[in-house]
This record gives structure tokens, sequence and C-alpha cells, in this order.
């Protein structure tokens, strides 16, 4: 036979029911007050979540200012390190650049006194220069008359002779060729030293060779021959003989 359920037995069944139904409602209760309490409090959550967020990005930050801060003052302190390095090098090259004119000024002086010394030294020497050179070419033109001396023939005017050999004036007819070549030969050497001790350059330059002395003309356009002359008439064409006397009449005026 099955056991039946005593009274008091079904009372506490009952009694647990109704605890569980209440304890159901309670439960449901709470979670709905929960439900309202983070309704209620999501928008504050929200907040506090973004606060504590802009909390932690502002702390970071802080801490990239304050490096950053730290960077720019170490920049400042090294411009203000380069900007008196800057002053200081500004005021040696100034100072530099003062000495540098002083001494160019000076340097400048010295060249102009040194100049002018040069210049007097220089004066003095050639002038003692010219001197000597004036007295030694007066030796030198002495000994050429001494050794060519001219002398004027007393029976003629305007006629001389040279180391006792007569040079006639302009017309050679009858006249010994042999003795003209050899007056012209001597004419022809003693003025070619003149020229060379008295540094003249002749326009005709001349060859001296004693009778066979000859002479060149360099200038003339008209030739078209040989530019050469002879000063002395045996064997030679009359006009060759007296253009080349022509030309060292041009060198003697010269």
């Amino acid at each position: 036979a099955k056991r039946s359920y005593s009274y008091d037995a079904v009372m506490r069944l009952n009694n647990i029911e109704s605890c569980l139904i209440d304890m159901k409602k309670s439960r449901d209760e709470v979670i709905a007050n929960i439900d309202q309490i983070l309704e209620r409090e999501k928008t504050k959550l929200v907040l506090e979540k973004e606060k504590n967020s802009s909390e932690l990005r502002l702390s970071r930050y802080r801490a990239e200012i304050a490096d950053q801060s730290k960077a720019l003052e170490e920049d400042r302190q090294r411009i203000n390190s380069l900007r008196e390095n800057i002053r200081l090098r500004r005021v040696a090259l100034e100072d530099a650049r003062s000495r540098y004119q002083t001494g160019n000024e000076y340097l400048e002086e010295s060249h102009k006194l040194l100049e002018r010394a040069r210049v007097d030294v220089l004066s003095e020497a050639l002038f003692v220069t010219t001197s000597k050179l004036c007295a030694r070419q007066k030796e030198l033109v002495a000994d050429l008359l001494t050794i060519y001396p001219i002398e004027q023939i007393q029976s003629e005017s305007f006629s001389f002779k040279i180391l006792g050999v007569p040079l006639p004036n302009s017309v050679f007819t009858g006249c010994d060729e042999d003795q003209v070549a050899t007056a012209l030969g001597f004419t022809c050497h003693l003025i070619h030293m003149l020229a060379y001790y008295l540094d003249v350059p002749l326009r005709f330059p001349m060859t001296p060779m004693s009778s066979k002395s000859i002479i060149r003309d360099p200038i003339s356009t008209s030739l078209s021959n040989s530019r050469q002359f002879p000063l002395y008439s045996k064997g030679v064409d009359r006009f060759r003989f007296e253009y080349a006397v022509f030309l060292l009449n041009k060198n003697i005026e010269q």
C-alpha cells in the first residue's frame, strides 16, 4: 500500500512553496530594482569611465609636456650658449679686423716709405750710373777720335780727311777709288762704333769691312732687288755706290 502524506508534511510543503514564491517575487523585485538603478546610473558610469580615461590621457599629456618643457629649456640653454659664443667671436673678429686695418695702414705707409726710399736710391743710383755712363761714353768717343782723327783739308773748304785719308765731300770724279773706299770704310766703322757706344739704333744698318764695307736699306719700299749697297765704287754700279754714300750721310745726320 502507498504511504500517504500527513497533514503536517502537507502544511510544511505548502509553506515551503509559499516561501519559494515569495523569494521568487523578492528576487524579481531585486533584479528589477538593480536594473532600474543601473539604468539610472548608466550615464554616470559612462561619464565616470570617460573621466578616468580623460584623466589618464591628461596625465600622459602632462608627462609629455614636462618632457618637452625640459627639452625646450635645454634647447634654450644651448641657444644662449651659442649666442654667447657668437658674440665672443664677433668681438674677436672686430678686434682682428681692427688689428688688420691698423697693420694694413702701417704696411701701406711702410710701402710708401720704402717706395720713396727705393725711388731716391734708384734716382741716386741712376744719376750716378748715368754720370758714369756719360763719362765712359766721352772716354770712348775720345778714343774713337784718337783712332780715327778727322782733320779739315786746308787747301779745300768743307773737305776732310779721316786717319790721314782724304774723303771727298760729294763728287768722286777723278778720285782714287781705293782711297775713297778706304775713307768710307773708316767712316762706316767710326759711325758704327759711335752708334754702339751711344746706344743709337741706326736706320740703315752697316757692316764695316774696311774698303769693302756695305750698308743696308730695310725701309724703302721701291727697292725690288738687293737691299745691300756697297761703300766702294770699283766693279759696282755707280748708282748703287752713290746711294750707299747717301745712306751713310743719313746715318751721320742721325
